[in-house]
This record gives C-alpha cells, sequence and structure tokens, in this order.
C-alpha cells in the first residue's frame, strides 16, 4: 500500500495552507485524501455557496475526498501522514484514527497560542510548522517538534488580470484595501474620516469582510467596493492585495498579506494590542493608535514618499522561512522519516 496523505478539513479557509501542499503532492503523483465534517460556522465546507466550491477544487486537482463520518471505511498503513490545522482533528471517528497515523499540525495565524501546550505533548504528533522561528520564539511556543518551513498560503498566486476579472475590477485604477475591523472593534475606526481621504486622494475603496463580521450594510458611502470570502483559493485577501497600492488594515493577521504583497500599510489599533506585534515596526507600516487624532494625508504622504526605501525583503528575510516553496519543504520535511 502507498503512502498517502490525509487532510482534515471543516472549513473554507483552511484551503489556503492546504491546497499549496496538496498541489505539490499531486505533482509529485503522491496520494492525497480530504476528509471533511460540517462546522456550522460560516465558512463551513458544507454550506450550499461553499460546498459547490469546494467540490469544483478538489475535482480540478483530482484529490480524493471523503466524508470523515465514512472514515471507517478507508484501510491507513503506519507510514501515512495526516495533516490538521491547529491539532483540530474533528469528530470521534478521525481522533481515533489520528492516533495510528503520523500527525502533522499547521499553524494557523496565531491559534497555536491557545492548543500548542496540549498538542506538543501528544505522541503521535510528529512535527509542528511554523512560518518561522521567530514566530515561535516571540510567543514562547518552543519544543523539539518544531520545524520552521513557511507559509504554504504564499506559495501559489493568481494572476493579476485573472485577479481584475474575477473581482470585476478595472487595472487602470488605483485601489486601497479596507481590512474591516471585527464588529466588536468597529466603534474604534473612524469610517467616514478615512473613506473620504482616500477618495480625495484618489484611491477606490475596497472593503473586505468576513462574513461573520457582515459590513454589507455601510453602503457605498463607505466603500466602491464590498467583498466577503469567496474564492478560499487563492485568498480572497491575498488577490486583492495584489492589485491594491495601499492597505489599511485594523490590527487583522492580513499584515502578513501585505507583507508578502509589498503592499504599504496604515493601521489602526482599534484592538490596543497587535498580534505579530513586530512585524510592525518596519518602514512601509504606520500606526494610528485607538481615539489618536491624525493628519491622515499627511500620514499618507509619509508613507508613500518612502516607497523606494521599504523593507519588504529584509522583514520577510527576517521574520519567514522558503519563500515560495513552503510547501516542498513541509513534503520533503514529513518524507524524510
Amino acid at each position: 500500500m502507498s503512502q498517502k496523505f490525509y487532510f482534515f478539513i471543516n472549513q473554507m479557509a483552511w484551503l489556503k495552507t492546504y491546497m499549496p501542499i496538496a498541489i505539490e503532492l499531486k505533482s509529485r503523483n503522491l496520494d492525497c485524501v480530504f476528509l471533511s465534517e460540517p462546522s456550522g460556522k460560516y465558512s463551513c465546507c458544507y454550506k450550499r455557496k461553499n460546498q459547490e466550491k469546494f467540490n469544483e477544487m478538489l475535482k480540478k486537482y483530482e484529490i480524493m475526498h471523503v466524508n470523515a463520518s465514512q472514515i471507517k471505511n478507508l484501510r491507513f498503513a503506519k507510514e501515512d501522514i495526516l495533516f490538521s490545522i491547529e491539532g483540530n482533528v474533528g469528530n470521534k471517528n478521525v481522533k481515533k484514527i489520528s492516533a495510528s497515523l503520523r500527525n502533522v499540525i499547521l499553524t494557523n495565524c496565531t491559534d497555536f497560542r491557545f492548543r500548542y501546550d496540549e498538542y506538543v505533548k501528544r505522541d503521535h504528533v510528529e512535527k509542528i510548522i511554523f512560518g518561522s522561528k521567530g514566530i515561535a520564539t516571540f510567543y514562547n511556543k518552543l519544543s523539539n517538534k518544531n520545524c520552521y518551513l513557511g507559509l504554504p498560503k504564499f506559495d501559489i498566486c493568481d494572476t493579476k488580470e485573472n485577479i481584475y476579472q474575477k473581482f470585476n475590477l478595472k487595472k487602470e485604477e488605483k485601489y486601497c484595501l479596507i481590512i474591516a475591523p471585527r464588529r466588536e472593534s468597529k466603534s474604534g475606526f473612524p469610517w467616514q474620516k478615512t473613506v473620504s481621504q482616500l477618495r480625495e486622494k484618489g484611491y477606490k475603496v475596497i472593503v473586505k469582510s468576513r462574513g461573520k463580521d457582515s459590513y454589507k450594510s455601510l453602503g457605498n458611502k463607505y466603500y466602491d467596493h464590498y467583498f466577503e470570502d469567496q474564492f478560499w483559493f487563492t485568498h480572497d485577501t491575498i488577490d486583492l492585495l495584489m492589485i491594491s497600492d495601499l492597505m489599511i488594515n485594523t490590527g487583522s493577521l492580513a499584515i502578513e498579506e501585505a507583507i508578502f504583497t509589498s503592499t504599504p500599510v496604515i493601521n489602526f489599533d482599534v484592538k490596543n494590542h497587535l498580534h505579530l506585534a513586530f512585524l510592525y515596526d518596519y518602514n512601509f507600516v504606520r500606526n494610528i493608535k485607538n481615539n489618536q487624532e491624525f493628519d491622515f494625508e499627511k500620514i499618507i504622504n509619509n508613507l508613500l514618499s518612502e516607497r523606494s526605501e521599504y523593507e519588504f525583503e529584509k522583514c520577510i528575510n527576517e521574520n519567514f522561512r522558503n519563500i515560495g516553496q513552503s510547501s516542498k519543504a513541509i513534503i520533503e520535511s514529513v518524507c524524510k522519516k
């Protein structure tokens, strides 16, 4: 029986991490199987609008798919690999077999802060994949199971031509992408002042949010284009930053996407704390504290005046590994045993 690579999934948001690895496996003629179950979340694979995209994607890349409730019909070899996001292996059927497989955990955003100490103790967890040692060190999540192999979500990007077409945007326009704050933080974000001054500077304003934090009701007074996640892979945020000249952030981890797409950032600290705070210390970022008075035009002009000296490459080299090659590095690492 040939070695197989299993991926447990219950939400579409994980596809940006899983798909580059699965595509790399298929290019090597290695078998990969997605084990899915419902999550009930806005990004659940079984919601109608998501399920169609999920099935189309699996068909396109010829990836086998098994509902987790049918896992009892599968036969596993001791060398088979189970990939999971943050050790989440779902229902009792998957949990039961996970202990007999070689488990590889892929960290997601900064969620590892909460579960790392739990899954690092599991004997069947063989590797825990981080974007870099700096990220693990920053949160003091260190063990001999850690592997610093980069972020697969940046291995595959769509072309700008395709992005303009699928979002129905015009390539001649100048875009600013606003990453909308979570609903509980919305009161700290100066929508009207920010949008009006962006428009005065000639930007078309794109607002990107998540289904659970919808801002559709704001209307075109506050945006020219509004999107919630719809494509998942390649991921909407990465796509939209590929064609944006500026990003307005609200403390979200889209700071990583801005770095990899070389998009300068103005960050409104509406949460009063930052995940991966060290990524905000470079000259392509300007931070505005919550309730701080600010001259937006001055901040934009100051930020854009340093365009030729932005430290994107320095930031990437200091904080990430295997740029564009993370999936290959992960597969080669897990196949080494």
